[in-house]
């Protein structure tokens, strides 16, 4: 059974979803919904009676090729939050999938182990990394911006920031629909960006308009 972070508990529990300032503004909660863990405890829901909710769901390949379980588990969100017959999908100049006739989006991840996948009535971009992943720290010379790299440089776990930066940088690229175009060195994130979390073992971003 897969482990989910403590704002995303079982049902009946609130707990917030990630927005552009965070979990909260002051005492004003936003973005609140309800989750809990499916059958098999593979995959978790939100309610998404509001449109700034956010329906969240992972599982483990399990010999499945990412492509082959994204689709799964975005078929699986889909029915048990929405209902119907999945939207059609069709597929950007650049890349990006994106539901034809529908007023919801949505962006799948995976690592060599997982796969992730967010659905949301506002654009949105979800990447993971598993937090266990080697990583070339001389990369943040390259990817990072001046003031993410005096964030990095001066944070003791090096390679948890690398990948923090990094699911940010590629989340916000599936935000766009534009891809990674050379290196991400543009961006200014911080490492205390609440749209970053650990879920089973990884690191997740998910970004919405």
């Amino acid at each position: 059974m897969l482990s989910f972070p403590e704002h995303f508990p079982k049902f009946p529990a609130k707990v917030d979803i990630p927005g552009e300032n965070g979990y909260n503004s002051g005492k004003k909660e936003v973005n609140s919904v309800k989750a809990y863990i499916f059958p098999q405890g593979r995959s978790l829901s939100a309610d998404h009676r509001h449109g700034e909710a956010v329906i969240f769901g992972c599982t483990d390949l399990e010999g499945r090729s990412g492509h082959e379980a994204g689709r799964s588990l975005l078929q699986q969100l889909w029915a048990r939050n929405i209902g119907g017959q999945l939207p059609e999908i069709a597929v950007t100049d650049r890349g990006k999938p994106y539901f034809v006739d529908s007023d919801w989006h949505f962006s799948i991840s995976h690592t060599k182990r997982r796969v992730f996948c967010v659905l949301c009535q506002q654009n949105v971009g979800i990447d993971a990394e598993e937090a266990d992943r080697n990583i070339n720290l001389a990369l943040a010379g390259k990817i990072l911006s001046p003031g993410e790299k005096a964030q990095f440089d001066a944070a003791k776990d090096k390679r948890a920031a690398l990948l923090r930066f990094w699911v940010l940088k590629e989340a916000a690229a599936k935000l766009s629909g534009e891809g990674l175009k050379g290196y991400p060195c543009h961006t200014n994130f911080s490492l205390e960006d609440p749209r970053v979390f650990e879920s089973n073992g990884c690191f997740v971003a998910i970004l919405k308009e």
